[in-house]
């Protein structure tokens, strides 16, 4: 085997031979990603919920979901009402696909490191830790996102072709549109938070993160719930009630009392909040880091 000292050249070997041997799962990732977007346009009346009342309540009729644009076309008989595609399929569905095919992919950086065959194998690769560890956070938070972006912006042209062909015009996703790398980058900061999991469970991780991120979100919960009785006692418990489980509305509510009470004004403590988001995200790379190099130990 040939050692290259570069180090830069060490991390890009590293980064190539993470993707030839993992390209088949890769590939079926961002296969089945795409598959199901494409099932997604052309069923966009489909949802969870419809689908469980398909399978438990044949006979009952799935009604059209509220996102759908409905034309009308007049006959002697009267109008005839024809269901159409929502026109804002790529703004809805691209930041999920981004999101969850992309937590996927992360989830699988470190599969090699859960066998003890393998993951021997991978300790005496001749590169430093660190680089290793950086090559597979440059897979995860910088060439995913590039080429998924590129891979969707063809699957948006076809769509779009699709739609002049059938007289529709859909919400354009450009590649350079500000909304697109507002996801972009509040994706690279989410990715730093799998990453850590990714390196903590190595095997099953998607399953394991997923089942970490639902506990997670359901002590989020109790705790804002405590948190707005104890602190806004003051507060109407039927308006209360009728957010129980909304936990983006219920932290908005306390946030904001919380900032009159104290004379915060409300732009420093979004600041404060956001600041938090990305020393915690960089806490977790770190500690990623640290659970790494015992990895390799």
């Amino acid at each position: 085997m040939i050692i290259i000292d570069t180090s830069y050249k060490r991390i890009l070997w590293l980064i190539l031979t993470d993707i030839k041997n993992k390209k088949y799962l890769y590939a079926s990732v961002l296969l089945t990603c795409f598959g199901v977007l494409t099932f997604l346009f052309f069923n966009n009346s489909f949802s969870i919920s419809s689908f469980l009342d398909l399978i438990f309540n044949p006979n009952q009729q799935v009604s059209y979901s509220s996102r759908t644009v409905t034309t009308f076309y007049y006959s002697s008989t009267g109008p005839i009402a024809q269901n159409l595609h929502f026109l804002k399929y790529h703004l809805e569905y691209f930041p999920k696909a981004l999101f969850l095919t992309g937590f996927i992919i992360t989830s699988l950086l470190f599969m090699e490191y859960g066998e003890i065959t393998s993951r021997r194998f991978h300790i005496a690769l001749p590169a430093m830790s660190v680089e290793k560890w950086i090559s597979k956070l440059i897979i995860s938070a910088v060439l995913f996102p590039i080429l998924f972006l590129t891979i969707y912006q063809l699957f948006a042209l076809i769509t779009y072709q699709w739609g002049n062909s059938k007289g529709l015009e859909y919400v354009r996703l450009h590649f350079f549109d500000p909304y697109t790398w507002y996801y972009i980058r509040w994706y690279v900061v989410a990715q730093c938070f799998v990453f850590l999991g990714a390196v903590v469970f190595r095997k099953y991780s998607f399953f394991k993160l997923t089942l970490s991120a639902l506990v997670l979100y359901f002590i989020l919960i109790i705790v804002i719930n405590l948190s707005m009785i104890i602190l806004l006692p003051d507060l109407d418990i039927k308006y209360m009630d009728s957010y129980l489980n909304r936990t983006s509305h219920m932290s908005y509510i306390l946030g904001n009392q919380m900032y009159v009470k104290q004379g915060l004004p409300t732009e420093l403590m979004v600041t404060i909040k956001y600041v938090a988001i990305i020393l915690g995200a960089l806490g977790a790379l770190f500690l990623s880091y640290l659970r790494f190099t015992e990895l390799e130990a």
